[in-house]
């Protein structure tokens, strides 16, 4: 193709890419987690590293959020421009090595287009992976030329190098990264060629390069795993099965981020997937790579569930495999009769696009949760001067509808980690009840311990109230 005709392809995918996800980064109200990035990013970065210890999180998007509250403020609309940029720099990667077909399958790819809107890590975990899977192809990939031969010397290692640097960072940004360690030993001993043990070492230097990250992952409370821990191995190696349903463009998704389309075009997608796959992966060695791309993270995953641990969420996850996935398809297209691949990309980017406009839809009709609703009445409504106290979870709602440092955290050690609801012991609840003000504006959950052990000493008059998360106003009982 010309460079003009090439640049024109570009601006049509890019306008593609843009028009599938601002209508559902608009729709969207913040999410909570989007909410505690907001709050990372108000937090100098010296005290990142003891904060994640207490909550949750990755050390390198932290970083990056507090970095650009610096420069321009850092909020939830622009940490989801923010992850649009890493999702388009996914994408001119993605065509500059396969040009449309790739570009055009990451941009109507539903879990891509969620998560490059959302304020969070996995955008640019994303393009970090997408990354990898480009210098270790350039490593360990098909030959250019004939009698080319094996990519070799000192240029070789430095695409090895930089795969296997790129792996890491993903691994900072988020702890899926992990998973990917193998690639470098695991692709070399599928080739069987001389960089084996190389591939070796890569694997190996990326686990001690990342040693401070399993570190931080030990001391983290295991509320940031539990709550999606499935109990039983059969539950949990079920549950990991399903990444290969979300490999495609129509599956039953967590209607939390996606709209589940109809059972009719979850069937067409996995059979012009599947028919893709097969084909591409019998016929091409780039597909068979981009494969085993893909399938060491989902064999790892599996691992961890035959060992006790979930550690998969759907959707999620898949999004960290976009790139790869684009270019598995993309390769897989090239080797196929071009009628029948035009028709392939052109059904998978439909139904893609089906999903995304829907899910905006749903977005947009969707109420705002009890939480935001309550906490935007105190904002409102509280005299400025009121001091505010909130529990559990209405701790960082309330906070990013008006002012940390006019709201306390009951109990306190809410404030230290707002991304998990702080364990509601009676005799510490009750020992900070002394440090609260004889009145105050309190926020959270009616019926919980908290507030039963707020009226031992105070009268709670309820003045607002979504379902059972309420604001009353707290006065000291004399």
């Amino acid at each position: 193709m010309r460079g003009d005709g090439r640049t024109g392809v570009l601006v049509g995918v890019i306008l593609l890419y843009l028009a599938l996800r601002v209508p559902l980064l608009l729709a969207r109200e913040p999410f909570f987690d989007e909410l505690l990035t907001v709050w990372y990013a108000k937090k100098p970065v010296t005290q990142h590293w003891s904060i994640l210890v207490r909550d949750s999180g990755s050390p390198l998007y932290t970083a990056v959020a507090r970095a650009c509250e610096l420069v321009a403020g850092f909020t939830v609309g622009s940490g989801r421009i923010l992850s649009m940029i890493f999702g388009l720099g996914a994408l001119i990667l993605c065509f500059r090595l396969y040009g449309l077909a790739a570009a055009a399958a990451l941009a109507a790819y539903p879990a891509h287009v969620f998560f490059s809107t959302e304020a969070r890590a996995y955008s640019l975990a994303a393009m970090l992976i997408g990354v990898a899977a480009l210098c270790l192809y350039r490593w360990n990939g098909v030959p250019r030329s004939a009698g080319a031969g094996e990519n070799s010397g000192a240029s070789s290692i430095r695409w090895l190098i930089a795969g296997t640097l790129a792996l890491v960072l993903a691994a900072y940004t988020h702890s899926y990264g992990v998973l990917f360690f193998p690639l470098p030993f695991v692709l070399a001993l599928l080739r069987r060629h001389s960089g084996i043990l190389h591939g070796l070492l890569a694997s190996a230097a990326a686990g001690v390069l990342f040693l401070p990250g399993f570190w931080l992952a030990s001391q983290q409370p295991l509320a940031s795993i539990d709550w999606m821990r499935a109990e039983s191995l059969a539950g949990r190696l079920w549950l990991v099965a399903g990444s290969f349903l979300q490999l495609g463009y129509a599956a039953p998704y967590q209607p939390l981020f996606l709209t589940t389309p109809h059972v009719l075009l979850q069937i067409v997608s996995a059979l012009v997937v599947g028919a893709v796959v097969i084909a591409g992966v019998t016929r091409s060695e780039s597909a068979r790579f981009f494969a085993v791309f893909i399938l060491v993270p989902i064999a790892a995953l599996f691992a961890f569930a035959a060992a006790g641990r979930t550690f998969y969420f759907p959707t999620r996850f898949e999004s960290t495999l976009s790139v790869p996935f684009a270019l598995l398809l993309a390769s897989a297209l090239l080797v196929i009769p071009r009628k029948a691949s035009i028709a392939a990309l052109t059904a998978l980017v439909a139904i893609g696009s089906l999903v995304a406009i829907r899910s905006a839809a749903g977005h947009t009709a969707q109420p705002s949760t009890p939480y935001r609703i309550v906490a935007e009445f105190i904002s409102r409504h509280a005299p400025a001067n009121e001091p505010l106290v909130a529990s559990g979870y209405a701790y960082l709602e309330l906070i990013s509808a008006t002012d940390e440092r006019r709201t306390r955290a009951f109990p306190s050690e809410q404030a230290v980690h707002p991304g998990w609801i702080a364990p509601s012991d009676r005799a510490v609840l009750r020992g900070e009840l002394g440090g609260l003000p004889a009145r105050f504006v309190w926020m959270g959950v009616a019926g919980t311990a908290e507030a039963q052990v707020l009226e031992e000493r105070f009268s709670l008059r309820m003045i607002f109230n979504d379902g059972r998360v309420v604001a009353a106003l707290a006065e000291e009982k004399s």
